[in-house]
This record gives structure tokens, sequence and C-alpha cells, in this order.
């Protein structure tokens, strides 16, 4: 069993590659190379260079055992290119799952109307087909509403959230009666003021 190391040009450490025989054609070593490392052969080429002589090897020729190869991936001229749209896929709340009731830990109610927000934002952005197939008085009319979006008064609302609601945690201590168990604005101590203040007023009436 043959081997040939190789590495990536970006990186230090060499990986071994195992095959028959006394030479590796470059084909055939792209080939594994890319079924090791999980790359797409139809997107990607591969360029190999020998590390020692700084040869660089064709796909026709033979490359002798125990070499050690500089591997340089880059992009094909022939590969399919997508065509960006700038349109971005969010979930909805509903598919997420995300609910903010009163009892939702704070930083879960940010993130909440958070996602609500960027997912009603994006929402306003047109697929480049569907932006072509509008007049130009209604494109004109899309890029103001898309430009202006952030302003809206929706965006500068406050939420309000419950935080003091349920049981506190345990480690949260009152800070009037300096004793756990209760939010400060439940504190005994204030509901007891409270009262005898009530009852101060009866009496002097």
């Amino acid at each position: 069993m043959s081997s040939i190391h190789y590495k990536f040009r970006a990186t230090l450490e060499y990986k071994t590659l195992q095959f028959d025989g006394l030479h590796i054609t470059g084909a055939d070593l792209k080939k594994e190379i890319c079924l090791k490392e999980g790359i797409k052969a139809e997107a990607f080429d591969l360029l190999l260079q020998n590390a020692h002589t700084k040869r660089s090897y064709t796909a026709e020729e033979l490359i002798p055992r125990n070499s050690s190869i500089i591997v340089q991936r880059v992009p094909r001229e022939d590969a399919e290119k997508g065509v960006n749209t700038g349109a971005v896929v969010r979930p909805s709340a509903a598919e997420t799952g995300l609910a903010a009731p009163a009892h939702m830990n704070p930083v879960r109610v940010f993130f909440f109307y958070f996602c609500y927000a960027l997912e009603a934002f994006s929402s306003m952005f047109l697929f480049k087909e569907e932006f072509e197939k509008l007049s130009e008085e209604d494109q004109i009319a899309h890029i103001k509403d898309v430009s202006t979006a952030k302003y809206h008064s929706s965006n500068f609302q406050k939420k309000t959230t419950n935080i003091m609601s349920g049981p506190p945690p345990p480690t949260y201590t009152c800070n009037r009666c300096y004793q756990p168990g209760h939010w400060y604005k439940n504190c005994p101590m204030v509901i007891t003021i409270a009262a005898r203040m009530r009852l101060l007023v009866a009496v002097s009436r």
C-alpha cells in the first residue's frame, strides 16, 4: 500500500492518502482528496503542487508515492453560478415555536420580539423575478417603502414586560426586609406600612 502526503495551502499539518501502486494520476488524486475532504468536485477544482520542487501537476501526470503535495482549491470556470437575490428565508414564530408569555425570561422576550421584527422587515423585500415584473412606478414605490421601513413608528414602540411575575429565584433577596421568597414590590413590610397609614387616616377622620 502506497501513500501520498498532502495539505492545503492555508493549513500546517499534512494528511495521508493511501492508494495501490507506485504512482497515482493527478485526476485520481484530486478525486480521492475531494471524497476525503467532502469537496464538491463539480464546483471546485484542485491545483496540485509538489511541496519541495514547487512543480505543478496536471490531471494526466503521474505523481510518485511518498510525495508531499500542496493542494489549492479554486472555483471551476464552468461551474453553475447561483443568482444572489438578496432574499433571506427566516422561519416564522409559529414554525420555531417562539412565544412571549408573561413568565418568560426577559432575555427570551427580547429575542422573541427581535425575531418577530426581523421577520416582518425581511418580508417586505421581493425576489429579483418579482421585482422585475413590477411597473416602473411600482418599483419606485417599493424602493421607497423598503428604504423608510426602519423609520416606521412601530419600530420605536417600547415593549413592556412583566419581569417580576411568578416566584423569585432562590438567590433573590428583598432589598427592604432582606428576606427571600418574594419580590420587593410584594414585601410584607410595605403592605404593613400601607395598612397602618390607611388606619391612621381613618382614625384621624
